[in-house]
């Protein structure tokens, strides 16, 4: 789903409930590049795999997040 140097955010879902501290705290509305892919294990009753992706925000703090909770900025151009 996504490529290495994609630019994303985070879904925005039930972001209306947040603070702005808490927004900020979570780089929620920043936009961010992809650095890394990596498919990660959870073992579990059955066995899942997930995409989990290294981000560098715009503010520079590095986070690794499942690939769900991601979308790719559209270029509007």
């Amino acid at each position: 789903m996504f490529s290495i140097g994609d630019l994303v955010t985070q879904k925005s879902f039930a972001s209306t409930f947040l603070s702005d501290a808490i927004k900020e705290s979570l780089n929620m509305g920043l936009v961010g590049i992809v650095l890394e892919i990596k498919t990660e294990v959870h073992p579990t009753s059955s066995t899942v795999f997930h995409n989990m992706v290294l981000i560098r925000w715009s503010s520079g703090q590095l986070e690794k997040l499942p690939e769900g909770y991601l979308e790719k900025v559209l270029d509007s151009t």
